[in-house]
């Protein structure tokens, strides 16, 4: 494990400061003074997240305050549609509240902690095979449960699942952030039994839609997006199963399974290019050329082949870890190789999975 520098895990953890954001104070009561603010855990592009108290039901909570413009502000509310609609799960962060505080939508959660791209960080791009295994059950449990809800995640990634935290753990977020991390990876037994031993929960479901009610245009992370929604294929919820197929290689060896940055068209035809070249040429099914495809024609001719390509050689995923990473993992290759299949018509359920 490497605790060289814990701090740097935390580099975001601090409130935003932009002209949409609204910045909290330390002591700060919100919602007719219900809610306490602590401290500031972490901001991104749509909101800032604060450890606060709940001074009504005498517990922590995490208040996520959204930043006051259109486009986030309908994205929040949908995020809340979404929250109400789940029962208690294990695997799902908790929903508590929501208000409105000064124009900015706030939405109260159970207090969790750090995400798999941390764990992957103090693991130093190695997690331990038994810890992985552990976060593969636990994710498909989620994702089987929201799924049964008729809801896809459409955002499936390291960040967007965490570990759950103890209330000793919690409260020590409110002395100091950077010292609850370094006290949790100091010992490497520790540590370890902590994460076998905590729930893992997949949270942000600020781009989750009704699988009645789908997103037209395109869904999920870059390095995460399934063959069909780079295709313009109606995508399912084993959409959210090909990003756990990603995320697993990523658990194993720290990096990308499909290094692909941007959204162009280059950087989509590469994106093909890559999957191909992993499950091989003669695998790549036949909706390429389907009709409901409505982005294959720019990278496929009439007769389902990628244009300006040379013959591809393929690499598949077993030898990648076995050969490029020194891996004998083959459980885990063949369950990523179900997830990874190109058609979502006969990709494996979280359900399959779990059977």
């Amino acid at each position: 494990m490497n605790n060289s520098d814990s701090k740097e895990l935390f580099t975001n953890m601090t409130s935003s400061k932009d002209k949409f954001s609204y910045n909290a104070t330390n002591g700060e009561l919100l919602n007719d003074g219900r809610y306490k603010i602590i401290t500031a855990l972490g901001s991104g592009g749509f909101s800032t997240v604060y450890l606060s108290r709940d001074l009504i039901e005498n517990r922590y909570v995490a208040i996520k305050i959204v930043k006051n413009k259109k486009t986030y502000t309908m994205i929040a509310l949908d995020e809340i549609k979404i929250l109400k609609t789940f029962d208690k799960h294990d695997n799902v962060l908790k929903y508590y509240d929501n208000f409105i505080h000064k124009k900015h939508v706030c939405i109260v959660t159970e207090v969790v902690g750090i995400d798999l791209l941390q764990l992957i960080e103090i693991y130093d791009n190695h997690v331990p095979i038994n810890i992985i295994n552990n976060i593969i059950k636990q994710v498909l449990k989620g994702l089987e449960y929201i799924h049964s809800c008729n809801i896809v995640h459409c955002d499936i990634k390291p960040e967007n699942i965490l570990i759950g935290l103890t209330l000793e753990e919690i409260e020590s977020f409110g002395h100091s952030i950077e010292n609850n991390i370094t006290m949790l990876t100091q010992d490497d037994q520790v540590f370890e039994e902590k994460i076998l031993n905590s729930n893992v929960k997949i949270c942000d479901f600020g781009n989750s839609c009704f699988i009645n009610n789908k997103y037209s245009g395109k869904i999920q992370t870059r390095q995460y997006r399934s063959y069909e929604v780079i295709i313009g294929y109606p995508f399912t919820f084993n959409t959210d199963i090909w990003s756990l197929g990603c995320i697993i290689f990523e658990l194993l060896t720290g990096d990308y399974l499909f290094e692909i940055y941007n959204d162009n068209y280059d950087d989509d035809f590469n994106h093909i290019y890559s999957i191909t070249e992993l499950l091989g040429e003669e695998n790549i099914p036949d909706i390429k050329t389907d009709v409901l495809s409505i982005y294959a024609y720019k990278f496929y001719d009439k007769d389902g082949k990628l244009y300006n390509m040379k013959k591809i050689k393929s690499w598949n995923l077993e030898a990648v870890l076995s050969q490029k990473y020194k891996l004998n993992v083959k459980e885990l290759a063949d369950l990523m190789m179900r997830m990874l299949n190109p058609n979502p018509n006969l990709r494996v359920s979280a359900s399959d999975c779990l059977s």
